[in-house]
């Protein structure tokens, strides 16, 4: 429903700025409006004193680039939140000025050490996923399915327990799945136990085998 009414307030506001015309009442209201949704953090990026702007996969908004303010100060609530790599419940609100990030709470980073200090065997490769997004990505389109696909393959990515192996079939799996969802190929019938279902399910199919 949040989805919806976004989709709405947005198709209004296009048209204004198309006609000249402008729909005070919703666009003001706009403003006010905050969503909550899941995201993962692919890019974080000083602004200003203290300030960043944060690149996210949402799951309910798809790529966004939002606002958030004094994230740098040491007091900041969203400080260790909306760190690169981040997986976080966010709230935000789309303004006259774009998006604004008001509040995240942490639930894990796909890039942080474990608790003995080893970092994630597929950290390579999660960066690596993350410039194919920020390069492919374009605009704000719902896609659970391709956000629950990241957000899979990244957690098997962050373990420090897979083989070389096993990271590079896992980061080929979500880069086919990601070219697949944004469009960039059709139905194949031989890629297509690989596109649907647990990522982690195919690694040892026929096709991935030593």
């Amino acid at each position: 429903q949040g989805s919806s009414k976004f989709a709405l307030l947005r198709l209004m506001e296009k048209s204004s700025r198309a006609t000249g015309l402008l729909f005070a009442l919703p666009y003001d209201t706009m403003t006010h409006v905050k969503y909550h949704t899941e995201g993962i953090v692919l890019k974080n990026s000083p602004s200003g004193e203290s300030s960043s702007h944060v690149w996210l996969l949402t799951k309910d908004f798809g790529f966004i680039a939002g606002h958030a303010q004094s994230i740098r100060e040491l007091a900041s609530k969203l400080r260790y939140s909306l760190q690169d790599f981040s997986h976080a419940h966010v709230d935000v609100v789309y303004g006259r000025n774009g998006w604004k990030i008001t509040s995240a709470v942490f639930i894990r980073n796909f890039a942080r050490a474990s608790h003995d200090g080893a970092l994630p065997a597929g950290i390579t490769a999660i960066s690596n996923i993350r410039s194919l997004l920020m390069r492919l990505c374009r605009g704000e389109e719902k896609d659970d399915v391709l956000f629950d696909d990241v957000c899979r393959g990244f957690s098997l990515l962050s373990s420090s327990s897979l083989s070389s192996a096993e990271t590079e079939r896992i980061e080929i799996i979500l880069v086919m799945r990601i070219l697949s969802r944004l469009g960039y190929w059709g139905d194949d019938a031989i890629l297509s136990p690989f596109l649907s279902g647990d990522i982690g399910a195919p690694l040892h199919a026929a096709g991935f085998r030593e």
